[in-house]
C-alpha cells in the first residue's frame, strides 16, 4: 500500500508524529470536565448529560462500588447495550481501580457462564432483562453483586415515566434481593468527591473477549497504555472541524 504522503496529511490536518502522553482515560474525561464542564458528552434519546455531570454520575459510581465491596483489581463485567450507564460503568470501575469486562448481550448462558468465569468477574452491571438469566448462573460463576440498569433510567421526562408502560417487552421490575442492586440507587448513595485511584500507565485496563468463531471466546487483555493510545490517535486521526 501507498504509504501516506506529507501533503495528504497536511490537508486533513493529521500530524505526522503523535506525542503519546501518558494519561489514563479516565484522566482525559477529568481534563475534558475542566476544559468543557457544559459540553454534551451523551445524548440518549433526548437527554443531554454535559462532561461535567457525567464525570460527577462517574465519581458517585465508583465511590458506590467501593461502598459495596468492589476492590481494586477486581474484575466487574459489564452487560448492557449502548445506553449512559455503560459509559458511566465503564469510567467509574477504571476510577476506582477495577477491570471492566465488557460482555456481549447476545450471548447464550454457556457463553455468558464461560466468559464470567475466565475472567474471575465478582461483580455485573447488567440491564434488567438479564437478570433472571445472571440469577441462574450465580451459583456456577464468581458473581457476589448484580447492579441491575433500566433502560428508562436517564431518559427524560416523560419518556423516563411512560416507558415501563408502553415498553413492556424491553423493562423488568425485579423484587430486592441480598447482593443485588439498583445503578440508580447506587449512584445517589454515592460521592461525587471520590478520590481517583492512582492506575499503573501499563498495568491491566480492560479484558476484551474475541468472538469465539473457532473455539471458546479468548479474553484479551488491553492495558491503560494501550487504550489510551489509540485514543490520542484516533483523536488525531478525527481532526476538528
Amino acid at each position: 500500500m501507498e504509504k501516506e504522503s506529507h501533503t495528504t496529511r497536511a490537508k486533513t490536518g493529521v500530524p505526522e508524529h503523535i506525542e503519546i502522553k501518558k494519561l489514563t482515560i479516565p484522566q482525559f474525561l477529568s481534563q475534558a470536565s475542566k476544559k468543557f464542564p457544559t459540553r454534551q458528552a451523551l445524548q440518549f434519546m433526548g437527554r443531554n448529560i454535559s462532561f461535567a455531570e457525567l464525570e460527577k454520575l462517574v465519581h458517585c459510581f465508583a465511590s458506590a462500588l467501593v461502598a459495596i465491596g468492589v476492590k481494586k483489581g477486581d474484575r466487574v463485567a459489564l452487560l448492557m447495550p449502548n445506553i449512559p450507564q455503560t459509559v458511566i460503568a465503564f469510567y467509574a470501575v477504571w476510577e476506582m481501580g477495577g477491570i471492566p469486562v465488557p460482555n456481549n448481550p447476545l450471548y447464550t448462558d454457556k457463553e455468558l457462564e464461560h466468559q464470567l468465569n475466565d475472567s474471575g468477574s465478582t461483580t455485573i452491571v447488567a440491564l434488567d432483562l438479564f437478570f433472571p438469566r445472571l440469577q441462574a448462573l450465580r451459583s456456577k460463576t464468581s458473581l457476589k453483586n448484580i447492579v441491575v440498569a433500566h433502560i428508562n433510567d436517564y431518559l427524560p421526562f416523560p419518556l423516563k415515566q411512560v416507558f415501563p408502560f408502553v415498553k413492556k417487552g424491553m423493562y423488568l421490575k425485579y423484587q430486592r434481593r441480598p447482593d443485588c442492586y439498583q445503578f440508580l440507587d447506587l449512584v445517589k448513595m454515592g460521592s461525587p468527591d471520590f478520590a481517583s485511584t492512582s492506575l499503573e500507565w501499563d498495568g491491566v485496563a480492560s479484558i476484551f473477549y474475541t468472538g469465539g468463531t473457532t473455539g471458546k471466546s479468548k479474553g484479551v487483555v488491553m492495558s491503560h497504555a494501550g487504550i489510551s493510545s489509540m485514543a490520542l490517535v484516533l483523536q488525531a486521526r478525527c481532526p476538528k472541524n
